[in-house]
C-alpha cells in the first residue's frame, strides 16, 4: 500500500484514498485509538488525487451493479412426466402440445392448444399471453383476455384444470390490493369485493329443476374476469362478436347477447334474442328490463352486476362452479301414439367443476 492507493469496502461501498502513512508507533493502539492525526501536522502532505477522475481512469474500481437474478418458471401437472424448471432466458417462451415448443406438454392433454400460451419479456418485466386457444389462460384462477404482467408465486393454468406454470420471481413479489377499475381489471371493488372474497374459497351450487328456472344458491361467482365503466358511452353490448364492448367467450354466448343502457343512472338490459338467453335474477328475460345495482344476471358461465357509477363487472364462474341435479322429471308428447312418454324419471346427478358430463339413456346421449 501506498500514498495515493484506494480501499473499497464492497462492491458498492464507499472509497477510501490513502493520502500519508505514518511509521509504526512505539506502543500498540487500544481498541479505539486510530493512527489518523491531523493534516496540520503534516509539514509537505501529498497531493490528494481527485477521485472522480481516478475513478474513471480505473473502470475495475468503480462499483459493480447486481446482476440481475435469473427467472424461472415451474411446469407441472397434466401432460408433464415430471416437474419441469424452466429459466426464462429467451425473449419469449410458448406452451403447448407443440413438441417444437420451449414447454412442450404431452399430445394427449386435450385441454391444452398445440400453441397455447407464451410468456414474452415486455420493458423488463415478463407478460403471459393466451395465443387464442380454445380453453383460455388462467392466472390465479382468472381467465386473461389479454396480456398479463406477472409476479412471483403466480399461478398460470392452460385451460381448466390444465397443467399449472408457477412463476418465480423474487424481485418482483405482487402489489398491494388496489382499487384501480379498468378493463379486465384483477380486483373487485365495493359490494363485488365482498361478494368475490366470500365465494372464492367455496363452491357454488347450481338446482335445477325439472319446472322452474336455473338459480344459483351457493354463491355469486368465481374470479373477476373484466370490468369495464360506462365512461363518455351510455350504452354496452355484450357478447361474441368483436364490435361488442365486452366480449365474452363461450359455445353458449351469442355474438351479439345484450345490451345494457344507463340512461341518468336508470339501468336496463336487453336481450338480443341469444340462442341461450339471458337471466336475471334466475328468471331468463325477452325484450328489455330494468334493473337494480342488486340484480344478478347470468349470461351462459358469466354473472354480472351493472352500476351507473362503476359500470359493468364480469365473474367467470366457469372453474367454481358444481351442478347438483336433484330428481328432476321430463315428459314429452307422444308422436306416435296418445298419451306421454317420459325421458327423466327423477333423475339426480351431480357434476363436478371443469367436468363434462354425458350420460347414455335407452333413447340416446344427453
Amino acid at each position: 500500500m501506498e500514498v495515493g492507493s484506494r480501499l473499497q469496502f464492497g462492491p458498492d461501498g464507499p472509497i477510501l484514498v490513502v493520502t500519508r502513512i505514518e511509521s509504526k508507533p512505539d506502543k500498540p493502539l487500544e481498541a479505539d485509538e486510530t493512527l489518523i492525526e491531523e493534516a496540520t501536522r503534516v509539514s509537505s502532505p501529498a497531493p490528494i488525487p481527485d477521485l472522480r477522475a481516478s475513478v474513471q481512469a480505473s473502470p475495475t474500481q468503480a462499483p459493480k451493479s447486481k446482476p440481475a437474478e435469473p427467472v424461472f418458471v415451474e411446469l407441472s401437472g397434466l401432460g408433464t412426466a415430471r416437474l419441469q424448471r424452466i429459466e426464462l432466458n429467451k425473449e419469449v417462451i410458448r406452451f403447448g402440445r407443440d413438441q417444437a415448443l420451449e414447454g412442450a406438454i404431452d399430445a394427449a392433454a386435450a385441454v391444452v392448444s398445440r400453441r397455447h400460451a407464451e410468456i414474452r419479456r415486455q420493458n423488463g418485466r415478463f407478460v403471459v399471453v393466451d395465443l387464442g386457444s380454445f380453453n383460455g389462460t388462467l392466472v390465479n384462477h382468472r381467465r386473461i383476455a389479454e396480456p398479463e404482467l406477472l409476479h412471483h408465486n403466480d399461478r398460470i393454468e392452460l385451460g381448466p384444470g390444465g397443467p399449472t406454470i408457477r412463476y418465480l420471481d423474487p424481485a418482483n413479489p405482487p402489489p398491494p390490493i388496489a382499487n384501480e377499475r379498468g378493463q379486465n381489471a384483477g380486483v373487485p371493488s365495493g359490494e363485488l369485493a365482498r361478494l368475490a372474497a366470500a365465494s372464492s374459497d367455496h363452491l357454488a351450487t347450481m338446482v335445477l329443476r325439472s319446472e322452474s328456472p336455473l338459480q344459483i344458491t351457493g354463491g355469486a361467482g368465481g374470479g373477476m374476469f373484466t370490468e369495464r365503466p360506462f365512461g363518455s358511452t351510455s350504452r354496452m353490448t355484450i357478447g361474441r362478436g368483436e364490435e361488442c364492448n365486452i366480449r365474452l367467450d363461450g359455445l353458449l354466448i351469442s355474438n351479439r347477447q345484450a345490451v345494457v343502457v344507463n340512461t341518468n343512472s336508470n339501468l336496463t338490459i336487453e336481450d338480443l334474442n341469444s340462442t341461450n338467453g339471458t337471466y336475471v335474477n334466475g328468471a331468463r328475460i325477452t325484450g328489455r328490463k330494468s334493473i337494480r345495482p342488486e340484480d344478478v344476471i347470468q349470461i351462459g358461465p358469466f354473472v354480472l352486476r351493472v352500476h351507473p357509477q362503476r359500470g359493468v363487472t364480469v365473474l367467470d364462474t366457469r372453474a367454481k362452479t358444481r351442478i347438483d341435479v336433484f330428481q328432476v322429471t321430463k315428459e314429452v308428447s307422444n308422436r306416435s301414439g296418445p298419451g306421454k312418454v317420459r325421458l327423466l324419471d327423477e333423475v339426480s346427478l351431480s357434476i363436478q367443476p371443469e367436468r363434462v358430463c354425458r350420460n347414455a339413456w335407452p333413447f340416446g346421449c344427453r
